[in-house]
């Protein structure tokens, strides 16, 4: 199921039936059909307006915006026979574009990207008091903190812990994908995104706490079991198509697209 807000709606119909006046007679007829939906957003007139209208952004959510841009590079990985990545200074070329798009093919996968990238778009911040003996303790913290995430797991029983398995998780994906140029500096007056971890550890957590939220009973619980599996064994793959994301359609916009 897409679940496309209203507003979203609004934007797929106006943007692909451009030869349409009667905007909503359409959308009632496209509201419930999902495949016709999926045929829609499939159409590179939505990547194309979202390229050129960048304040029409703020009409869309970013669940759908991210839906949208994973779909065209999908179609981009179909076409190429391989991408290049950065080692050290060099770039080199990698083969394994088949794998990456095989991968965004699924439905389930590509959505929970999405899902995954929206949810930085808004971090969300707290202070946590807890009770060590006899004495109360403050934790502030942030959810692009990965050391933050971890001593608030370490508060929780075992059997809450799904959630911050997985954003842990999902922060690793976000900050090895999204910025890994910016990977272990300290930005904006001494603060550090996500704990100042190299590159290097953000891939080898990721599919570490991938696994454990895989193998938590929440993840069978909320459905999550079979796509938190294959982000752990396929994390490395998985980052080339948030990188081909982040490089060609984010670009410079990525500290205004994504709340720190």
């Amino acid at each position: 199921m897409h679940n496309l807000l209203e507003k979203d709606l609004d934007f797929l119909v106006r943007t692909v039936a451009d030869r349409r006046t009667d905007y909503e007679q359409v959308k009632e007829i496209v509201r419930d059909k999902e495949d016709l939906i999926e045929i829609m957003l499939e159409n590179p007139k939505l990547v194309a307006r979202i390229r050129e209208k960048q304040d029409e952004l703020l009409f869309i959510s970013p669940y759908f915006l991210f839906n949208v841009l994973l779909r065209q590079v999908r179609r981009q990985l179909k076409e190429r026979s391989f991408t290049l990545e950065t080692t050290g200074r060099e770039r080199i070329a990698v083969f394994d574009t088949g794998r990456a798009s095989e991968l965004l093919a699924g439905a389930d996968l590509l959505s929970y990207l999405a899902e995954t990238l929206a949810s930085f778009t808004r971090i969300q911040s707290g202070v946590i008091f807890y009770r060590v003996g006899e004495k109360f303790k403050r934790l502030k913290f942030n959810t692009l903190n990965l050391a933050n995430l971890a001593t608030l797991g370490a508060l929780l029983p075992e059997e809450d812990r799904f959630l911050v398995y997985r954003r842990m998780a999902d922060l690793c994906l976000f900050m090895a994908g999204i910025f890994p140029d910016h990977a272990g500096r300290r930005l904006y007056g001494g603060r550090s995104m996500a704990g100042s971890l190299s590159l290097a550890d953000y891939q080898a957590l990721g599919p570490q706490y991938y696994q454990a939220a895989a193998r938590h009973p929440g993840a069978e619980a909320s459905g999550y079991r079979g796509i938190l599996e294959k982000m752990a064994a396929n994390f490395d793959i998985l980052l080339k198509p948030i990188r081909i994301l982040a490089e060609e359609y984010i670009g410079f916009r990525r500290t205004y697209w994504f709340e720190y």
